[in-house]
């Protein structure tokens, strides 16, 4: 031990012979935690020479190893007062046991870091359920109200198809397209100066929709409706705190229209079938949902119009829901598929390789090829011949250019709905384009 502890000495006088530093005192910086770079100033040598100092001596660079180290060094220096290998060995033990208690405190820390992260997350979540279950106690009780408070008016057509017209129509052929309604969006000319939309607007381009619908040179005994939905403004866009009336008194509005249009239709057709699509302004968050994107406020309205037409002895409507985003039916032999187009996010009528895409989602869930297809989101009304000898259709807006559109830059588009017809051989004989742009107040 004597030997080492003298070779220690001989060390530190070569260094400072080699370096001229003072090595002891670098050796007290070095322990009292201080940088490589404030003692390659202090000493006036490079960062280099303090490493090669360090190393020499078996000091190591880590701070967790600075003390122990040090005390090392020193107990290699102090031969006259009777270093010996058992306080090296006693201090590499300290060591030892340090490590393994700042190893179990990482550890602890660790697990105290992610509980609160659960504890957090689990906070979050129960204050979204709490809002969450706020909301949905107060479209309960409005919807109660309206059921317990609801006037069943009468309803007045405007157009009669007389009976022994009906007995030289097919079964099936006339299709309404009916969806991005937005009701809740207002629409002022001080933010979009070549149109306007609220409640009162919506009604007035329906009821001239409807008119549009029963004058229709081709007519059928039964009728489609095809609901591409988004007829809500809904949560996204901010619309949960901007929707005209409130977010509620938009989805009490949707109830009322829907009954208001299937039970105009149900006066005049023997039977309104409803084809109801999925959407993304009717989802419950304002964040895109991956599974149960069937569950959303669209179902809510939907099954609260079918229960009002019901109390209003209204039996020949009925609303076909899918709990899939695609919703596949046949007229006259043609299968025909719809969907509102968020779930396809570059869908275009105009692209082929997009309808073969939705041509794969319908071989591949169904096991059918579709002829003809339907869909809105988009906001533009489209038309295209596709390559499965049938006609690929996309649905307008009821309200047309609003502020969200302007002020992302896009292109203004015209408020529109669509008809067509699908003739006995399964052929789309006709379509048309109903515009509303001039339709700005009730008339």
């Amino acid at each position: 031990m004597v030997g080492y502890l003298n070779k220690t000495k001989e060390i530190v006088k070569s260094l400072e012979e080699t370096y001229k530093i003072d090595v002891l005192a670098l050796a007290k910086d070095y322990a009292d935690m201080k940088t490589l770079e404030t003692m390659s100033a202090t000493y006036r040598c490079t960062i280099h020479t303090v490493l090669v100092v360090l190393t020499t001596l078996g000091l190591r660079r880590k701070r967790k190893h600075r003390t122990l180290d040090y005390n090392i060094f020193q107990a290699q220096l102090l031969e006259s007062k009777g270093a010996s290998e058992t306080i090296v060995e006693e201090m590499f033990d300290v060591e030892e046991e340090m490590n393994f208690l700042r190893n179990s405190l990482a550890t602890k820390d660790r697990a105290v870091i992610k509980l609160r992260s659960e504890i957090n997350q689990l906070r979050h979540e129960k204050r979204s359920q709490v809002k969450s279950e706020h909301l949905h106690d107060k479209i309960s009780l409005a919807f109660t109200d309206r059921i317990k408070n609801y006037k069943f008016s009468e309803i007045n057509t405007t157009f009669n198809i007389s009976n022994a017209h009906l007995q030289s129509l097919p079964a099936e052929g006339l299709v309404v397209l009916y969806g991005d309604i937005h009701l809740g969006e207002v629409v002022t000319k001080d933010e979009v100066p070549n149109n306007e939309y609220n409640y009162d607007i919506a009604k007035a381009r329906m009821d001239h929709y409807i008119d549009s619908i029963i004058t229709y040179p081709l007519q059928s005994n039964n009728v489609t409706v095809v609901n591409l939905q988004d007829n809500i403004k809904g949560m996204i866009h901010n619309g949960l705190y901007t929707s005209e009336g409130s977010f509620i008194k938009s989805l009490l509005e949707i109830v009322d229209l829907n009954v208001y249009f299937y039970g105009v239709l149900s006066q005049v057709y023997d039977v309104v079938t409803v084809r109801v699509t999925g959407d993304n302004h009717s989802r419950l968050t304002q964040g895109i949902p991956t599974d149960n994107k069937n569950i959303d406020y669209a179902r809510l309205t939907d099954e609260m119009t079918a229960r009002l037409l019901k109390a209003k002895g209204i039996t020949n409507v009925n609303i076909c829901s899918t709990e899939h985003t695609l919703n596949m039916f046949n007229i006259n032999g043609a299968d025909i598929v719809a969907f509102h187009g968020d779930s396809l996010r570059s869908y275009n009528v105009c692209t082929g390789a997009q309808r073969s895409l939705l041509q794969d989602h319908c071989l591949a869930f169904y096991n059918t090829p579709y002829k003809h297809a339907f869909n809105g989101h988009t906001h533009r009304a489209c038309l295209s011949a596709n390559q499965f000898g049938g006609m690929s259709i996309t649905n307008g807006t009821l309200v047309g250019s609003n502020a969200y559109g302007t002020t992302n830059g896009f292109s203004s588009v015209s408020s529109s709905q669509t008809i067509c017809f699908v003739n006995t051989k399964g052929n789309i004989e006709d379509t048309k384009t109903i515009n509303f742009d001039s339709i700005n107040s009730l008339q």
